[in-house]
């Protein structure tokens, strides 16, 4: 397996279950509040902080969107060095501004003060208590009502990966084997009748969606079943 889950150092945007499923419920916040996160340099969606959770003495996750973004803007890898170091804070300073305006809006702070992390953290609506825990349970194909793919524009959308993995349509299967092996470092080849009563994405794991995890801090999830 070579993904050893979140790594807040990279300069890149990690691709989990978070970003890919569970983060077009962003779509119910206002508009302003996604055209600000949308000029952030967001590096990571999870759903949880062990730390925050730890700090705040919570017995659960709460129910809420982990973005981790990058004060400092877009950093050029190749050159090693930010596109524009002095706009990209003055642009992180304007936006965060305007996300704390959100009804949504419960927290932020410095992830790390060695370096230049944020961590924003925004409250997922009650409406979607069912898709979440359907999430962390790895019920893809159960986390949302067909009126909802379209009200969170999943049907309308360019990604049908997406609607893919909610509708568990059989034309994904080869990509989702494909994924399996790459992830696993498998040649498993999935049968039809296997895929029919599977979900067709990665299961839920708790080092790629929750920053910090660590086994002795998983009653934080295991309580979030128990919650609602």
């Amino acid at each position: 397996m070579k993904d050893q889950g979140i790594n807040p150092d990279s300069s890149e945007l990690y691709v989990n279950n978070t970003y890919v499923l569970l983060s077009p419920i962003a779509n119910e916040f206002s508009q302003e509040t996604l055209q600000s996160l949308s000029k952030l340099e967001i590096k990571c969606w999870a759903i949880g902080d062990v730390n925050y959770s730890i700090r705040k003495k919570r017995k659960k996750l709460d129910t809420c969107f982990f973005i981790l973004v990058d004060r400092n803007g877009k950093f050029l890898e190749e050159k090693g060095r930010y596109l524009n170091l002095k706009q990209g804070r003055l642009d992180f300073n304007k936006q965060i501004e305007t996300i704390r305006k959100s009804k949504y809006f419960v927290s932020d702070y410095v992830w790390n003060y060695k370096d230049d992390r944020h961590m924003i953290v925004l409250e997922i609506p009650k409406k979607y208590n069912d898709s979440f825990i359907n999430f962390i349970g790895g019920k893809y194909s159960k986390m949302f009502t067909e009126q909802q793919l379209l009200h969170l524009k999943i049907k309308d959308s360019k990604n049908s990966t997406r609607l893919s993995i909610f509708t568990r349509d059989k034309q994904f299967v080869p990509r989702f084997q494909n994924v399996l092996n790459e992830y696993y470092g498998t040649n498993v080849q999935l049968e039809d009748e296997i895929a029919e009563h599977s979900e067709i994405f990665l299961p839920f794991i708790p080092t790629r969606e929750v920053f910090n995890y660590k086994k002795d801090y998983q009653f934080l999830i295991d309580n979030l079943f128990n919650s609602f």
